[in-house]
């Protein structure tokens, strides 16, 4: 803030959002990797939390208390911030009004996105703020990919809408119909005692591990609300190419990945992490799949269909109607992953 007051032309307030968001979201990975020695990859969290193959043990633990963290950031900022936060003359918009997307998109698009997130191993927190910093090969094809699809699909769409099929419209009203962020107080306060409740000492990972991951996630939340990356309107805007392209986005990806490439090398060359028993982090040197590029670019078509990835739909779970439509719809495509890998059309 102080180096923009001397600028000429000063950055817009959007612009200075998303560098700082995108540095909030740099400092909860890195913090997350340092203490704990994780990856803070959103659909890889998520998916422990909603698929019956893997569901919650221990060592998922980590993940529900990042999850409840990353959904209490919603909470907060929608309660108790409302629409926008200013400080030192910046404003940052935190939420917009419902987006115009059909029900047919919302529910195709997070379908989509839960799939390929699934397949390609990974979304815009996994390979992008996480992977492209360590050098990883395998992030790099899926960043271009899902990145290229994604504006693909957003910018056709954006002069020919997807038309709206009837039965899945009703679906949609009806699945949308809870005025849940009317109860986002009490069911924030209803997850945040289930989390709580799984932190019994001596039966998983150490407490300090389970703080350090809520705090992750509320760090990362306000990171995604700042930024920009919770507003529909705000991500199909970048990944619209016309004349109104709006590059933002662009600059939360730049100040992650740079922050966290200076980051993850000096918490790399530590033996271990602070609290974490190790750090689990994959190989930069994988391997370059079909898998990879096709879920990549699965997901790219659901991320420029509804304008959200996992991260941000976590975060407004309980912030707007949609969201747990949008979640659930996300949900269902990693258990029809799921379903397909036990299944003889197994993907290879």
């Amino acid at each position: 803030l102080l180096l923009n007051r001397g600028m000429t032309p000063p950055l817009s307030d959007d612009q200075v959002c998303a560098l700082v968001g995108g540095s909030l979201i740099a400092a909860a990975s890195s913090f997350n990797l340092l203490l704990n020695g994780h990856i803070t990859g959103m659909s890889g969290l998520l998916s422990s939390l909603v698929t019956p193959g893997r569901g919650i043990n221990s060592g998922s633990l980590w993940k529900l208390a990042a999850f409840s963290g990353l959904v209490t950031s919603g909470v907060v900022a929608h309660n108790y911030f409302g629409n926008s936060l200013s400080l030192q003359g910046i404003t940052a918009t935190l939420s917009e009004t419902t987006p115009a997307i059909t029900g047919t998109a919302s529910l195709l698009g997070a379908a989509l996105i839960g799939f390929g997130t699934r397949l390609g191993s990974g979304c815009t927190s996994g390979h992008g703020v996480c992977g492209i910093p360590r050098l990883s090969r395998r992030s790099f094809v899926a960043v271009l990919t899902f990145m290229t699809t994604g504006a693909l699909v957003a910018t056709t769409v954006n002069t020919h809408p997807i038309p709206p099929v009837s039965p899945i419209e009703h679906l949609w009203r009806y699945l949308t119909a809870f005025p849940v962020q009317d109860w986002s107080i009490p069911l924030c306060c209803a997850l945040n005692l289930v989390t709580v409740s799984t932190w019994i000492p001596d039966s998983g990972p150490k407490i300090g591990e389970l703080l350090a991951a809520y705090a992750t996630g509320l760090a990362f939340g306000a990171g995604l609300l700042i930024s920009g990356m919770t507003r529909v309107s705000k991500t199909l805007g970048f990944l619209t190419l016309d004349s109104s392209w709006d590059h933002c986005l662009m600059l939360v990806m730049a100040s992650a990945v740079t922050i966290n490439f200076v980051t993850f090398r000096m918490i790399l060359s530590r033996p271990k992490p602070v609290i974490g028993y190790g750090f689990n982090v994959p190989s930069p040197q994988g391997k370059v799949t079909r898998r990879l590029i096709a879920g990549a670019a699965i997901f790219g078509a659901g991320w420029g269909l509804v304008g959200a990835c996992p991260g941000p739909a976590i975060v407004t779970l309980l912030t707007s109607a949609r969201g747990p439509a949008l979640l659930g719809s996300v949900a269902l495509g990693m258990n029809l992953y799921e379903l397909m890998e036990k299944s003889k059309y197994k993907l290879e």
